[in-house]
């Protein structure tokens, strides 16, 4: 006699076999042995209570995931390392609750990061690159209450690490623990991007933008894939050919080149976080992380860059249709910008 399975099994079930990977609703049903209507009718009610929620991939198939609202992109981690992430963070917490100090999100963020790559017991817990660095793939929310569930083996070299980290950042600004470790990870695009924004919010001096676009041109990753030289390329390039055709240099134009060049940003980022993760090797099929994750965020960031990008282009386009050459030198330097691209 087949025995019923109650409400409460049915769930647990459905949550047990999510925790495997992403699954469809027929593969669901297959593996806790029920029919498609229950499983529908089961989900539903999960997703409302936000512990599953649906997702389409790129080829329009409908799957299922547990929910992991704290992970960046809803990327899942284990039970284990959401214990371990939870404990760490409620450590670092404890540290500046000592010295009386509340950590700004980066700081709270990079002290993590150092800690989990200088700790043999917590190497293995997932960090990527991303807007502002490499960070936790578990948000670190120094506003958050942690609690320390799991028992680490050594936690006092644990603390020690700490220790040293937040004493190491306890006087510095957001923007120079971010500049410390993208040197030392030698990850300069970031330092000079990062210089651009740093001079775009100050006095807007148009030398030192045009100086931190060079540094960032010469260390800009070759991506063939993601178009990632060549969408900065453009970008470059039509800065410097507006520049030498304003007599005012860049500042008339400050609005479209921090929107633009704030969309090749997020654009950029996340496509070092899909890199990241590809890295991790967490997923059997990394197409997953494509289909399933960030392929929509790269799509979405990738059209919004187009569309800015057009509009500075446009701008270069009225300022040549205004601009009178003279000189042969003028002519030469644009020529030479000009060459080997169309603009498109």
């Amino acid at each position: 006699m087949k025995i019923k399975k109650t409400s409460q099994e049915i769930e647990k079930e459905i949550l047990l076999s999510l925790e495997e990977k992403p699954k469809t609703i027929t593969e669901l049903k297959q593996n806790i042995k029920s029919n498609w209507i229950t499983v529908e009718k089961f989900l539903k009610k999960l997703s409302k209570e936000k512990k599953v929620k649906e997702m389409i991939s790129t080829d329009k198939k409908k799957v299922y995931q547990l929910s992991y609202l704290d992970t960046y992109f809803e990327i899942p981690i284990s039970k284990k390392e959401k214990e371990m992430f939870n404990s760490l963070y409620y450590l670092i917490l404890e540290k500046y609750k000592l010295i009386e100090k509340s950590p700004t999100k980066t700081e709270f963020a990079k002290v993590a990061v150092e800690v989990i790559k200088n700790s043999e017991e917590l190497k293995n817990l997932p960090t990527i690159w991303y807007l502002y660095g490499m960070i936790p793939l578990k948000a670190a929310n120094p506003n958050e209450e942690y609690t320390k569930r799991y028992k680490f083996i050594d936690e006092k070299q644990i603390i020690k690490l700490i220790d040293k980290s937040v004493e190491d950042k306890r006087d510095k600004s957001s923007i120079q623990i971010q500049r410390e470790q993208h040197e030392k990870e030698g990850e300069l695009f970031y330092v000079f991007c990062e210089d651009f924004i740093k001079e775009t919010k100050n006095n807007w001096d148009s030398e030192k933008i045009l100086k931190s676009l060079n540094g960032a041109y010469i260390n800009c990753p070759v991506e063939d894939e993601f178009t990632i030289f060549d969408f900065f390329d453009r970008f470059n390039s039509t800065i410097r050919k507006i520049s030498l055709l304003n007599k005012n240099g860049l500042k008339e134009f400050k609005r479209e080149i921090i929107l633009t060049f704030d969309s090749f940003w997020k654009y950029y980022a996340t496509y070092r976080a899909y890199k990241s993760l590809v890295g991790l090797k967490r997923f059997k099929d990394v197409s997953e992380i494509f289909n399933f994750y960030l392929g929509a965020f790269l799509e979405s960031r990738r059209e919004t860059f187009l569309e800015s990008m057009s509009e500075l282009y446009s701008i270069y386009l009225n300022k040549l249709g205004d601009t009178k050459l003279n000189s042969f030198e003028e002519i030469e330097e644009i020529r030479n910008i000009l060459e080997d691209w169309t603009g498109e």
